[in-house]
């Protein structure tokens, strides 16, 4: 049973992803508009995919995760496990645009 000390710090911590989410889901709104602007995402399908990709990204950002609210102040990870870096890894860019 999480004390109410632990809960605090789950909800503080809550707070601060909840804030950088909101952060970075505003820059990949403002890095698609950008290159839309530019019309950038008219010259190739690469560009035109990562568009998309910014923009799916942060209509996904602006959604708050069920997992965390339905647990009740209990932390979204059990203490055994740790979240996994493998979905997220990101592409070097050189690779992408040969």
């Amino acid at each position: 049973m999480a004390t109410k000390s632990d809960q605090t710090g789950v909800r503080r911590d809550g707070q601060v992803l909840s804030n950088v989410q909101s952060k970075l889901r505003d820059q990949a709104k403002s890095l698609a508009g950008r290159m839309q602007s530019r019309e950038l995402s008219q010259e190739n399908e690469e560009f035109n995919g990562f568009v998309k990709d910014m923009n799916a990204a942060a209509d996904a950002m602006a959604q708050p995760p069920k997992s965390c609210s339905s647990r009740n102040g209990r932390t979204p990870f059990p203490t055994n496990r740790k979240p996994s870096n493998t979905c997220c890894a990101p592409k070097p860019l050189s690779a992408r645009f040969k």
